[in-house]
C-alpha cells in the first residue's frame, strides 16, 4: 500500500523527514537519499547506504576504481540507459 509523508525545509535547506518513512527505508543518520527529478516532478527516489570499504573484497574495490575511472574520461552511460540495466538484471551478485 503506498504511503504518503510530507518533509519539511527548514534553515539551510536542511530536509526533517518522518520517522515512518526513514523507517520504510531502512535509512539512519548519514544515509543518503537519491531522487532523480523528470519535468519539476521526482520521479524516482533511492535509499543509499554507506558501506565502508574495508567490507568489501579486493575484486569490488578494483571494479569501483574502474568504474570511477571510466565516469572520470566521461564513458558515463545516460541514466535512463542505467536504469533499464538495473530493471533488466535478475538478482544482484553478493559482495
Amino acid at each position: 500500500m503506498a504511503e504518503l509523508f510530507r518533509l519539511k525545509i527548514a534553515a539551510k535547506r536542511q530536509l526533517t523527514a518522518p520517522q515512518r518513512l526513514l523507517d520504510v527505508l531502512h535509512l539512519t543518520e548519514g544515509d543518503e537519499l537519491q531522487i532523480t527529478v523528470e519535468n519539476g516532478q521526482i520521479a524516482f527516489a533511492q535509499p543509499c547506504k554507506s558501506v565502508p570499504t574495508s567490507l568489501l573484497s579486493p575484486d569490488v574495490l578494483a571494479k569501483i576504481a574502474e568504474r570511477e575511472r571510466q565516469l572520470a574520461a566521461g564513458e558515463g552511460i545516460a541514466l535512463e540507459n542505467a536504469l533499464e540495466e538495473v530493471r533488466k538484471r535478475e538478482a544482484v551478485p553478493a559482495i
